[in-house]
């Protein structure tokens, strides 16, 4: 079992530039790539969400590619992981599907391990708030 744990949450973004120190995390990309992942829990600045992506499988490809199904319906996206001042992350970006956009950017990781993610980010909303995004393994 491989245990990432983070106490400490911050929101920042990555320039391509290659002026940073952003680092892939090979600890959490080996983790997200094994099996399917189920949404178990997705707040929005402390508002219950799960029902925009409850039951959806996720598959995270180790060229980065992003797959959300549910029966019939699927979002496609891209992911990435990195670590920053200490601060593992793991990155979504589902530019082309609508509904899922609300998971782009970065998310901190809090834990990491075989059976659960649980990732917290400050809410995009401004207000101060929290996100959570936990994905329970499939």
């Amino acid at each position: 079992m491989i245990l990432v744990s983070i106490s400490m949450v911050f929101l920042f973004s990555c320039s391509r530039d290659g002026n940073n120190n952003v680092q892939p995390n090979a600890a959490v990309s080996n983790v997200i790539q094994q099996g399917s992942w189920l949404v178990s829990n997705y707040s929005n600045d402390g508002n219950d969400r799960l029902f925009l992506f409850g039951g959806y499988r996720f598959q995270f490809g180790s060229n980065g590619s992003l797959t959300a199904t549910k029966g019939t319906a699927s979002a496609i996206g891209t992911w990435s992981t990195g670590q920053s001042a200490g601060v593992s992350f793991i990155f979504f970006d589902f530019e082309s599907t609508p509904s899922f956009n609300q998971l782009n950017g970065n998310w901190p990781t809090i834990s990491v391990n075989s059976g659960q993610i649980k990732l917290k980010r400050i809410s995009l909303s401004g207000s101060g708030g929290n996100d959570f995004l936990d994905f329970d393994a499939f």
